[in-house]
């Protein structure tokens, strides 16, 4: 059955100029934000294109859940024209068992004044895991005012068309943090993808069209706190 491993080998000929980001862009780079960014923010390269060695690949992948799949898809990814040339910036991570906060997110840029924002999920460190915990009950969580303050210093700075993506935690975070932006910034974002993320509060009736949220059959985390179940099941 196909993964979204697989995605970079059958679909990497087109830019992100040429076609814009979909949902199977938006849920790999949902993905690329478990990725060692500590590594990887501290080398003097910055592009897929250049994870072009086993030594890269094993650090680049270290703190994902799946490692050989993850190398596998980075490895197609470095090679294809839609990829290669994807750059990583903005680099933010912020763990604090006392105020139970586990947040990290990286910016994309996918072509001139093109971004997207990976917000990560759910790690296996215990402080996210009574974080997610925190969702079901807390209005808010330490890690959604951050993703907010994160989005607001990174339009403002670098000013274009925006899609912002999250799996689980990083879903739900990702979406509170667009519908909470001020009017001109939120107008920048062209689209939020919540992969199998908690909903928490209804959205702004205006933003509802510009979030996506998909869920597989088997969710648990991702039907839950949703009560107007608005969301695909895939």
């Amino acid at each position: 059955m196909p993964s979204i491993a697989d995605y970079p080998q059958r679909h990497s000929l087109a830019s992100f100029q040429q076609t814009p980001l979909t949902e199977l862009d938006a849920g790999l780079f949902a993905q690329l934000g478990y990725l060692n960014f500590n590594y990887l923010i501290g080398q003097p390269y910055a592009r897929f294109a250049d994870l072009n060695d086993s030594t890269r690949l094993n650090r680049a992948t270290l703190t994902t859940w799946a490692i050989p799949t993850h190398q596998i898809m980075l490895d197609a990814m470095r090679h294809g024209e839609r990829f290669a040339r994807v750059t990583w910036e903005n680099w933010l991570e912020t763990c604090s068992h006392r105020n139970e906060e586990d947040f990290a997110a990286i910016t994309f840029t996918l072509a001139p004044g093109v971004y997207c924002v990976s917000f990560r999920g759910t790690t296996n460190k215990l402080v996210g895991w009574k974080e997610d915990l925190n969702m079901s009950f807390m209005p808010t969580i330490p890690a959604q005012r951050r993703a907010l303050s994160y989005l607001i210093k990174q339009i403002s700075q670098h000013p274009g068309t925006y899609y912002l993506t999250g799996h689980s935690k990083g879903g739900s975070i990702a979406t509170y943090a667009f519908d909470h932006l001020p009017q001109p910034l939120a107008s920048q974002v062209a689209h939020v993808y919540s992969f199998d993320g908690p909903s928490g509060v209804p959205l702004d009736p205006s933003h509802r069209d510009r979030v996506t949220k998909l869920v597989p059959q088997s969710s648990l985390i991702g039907v839950s706190l949703d009560p107007a179940m608005n969301f695909e099941v895939v």
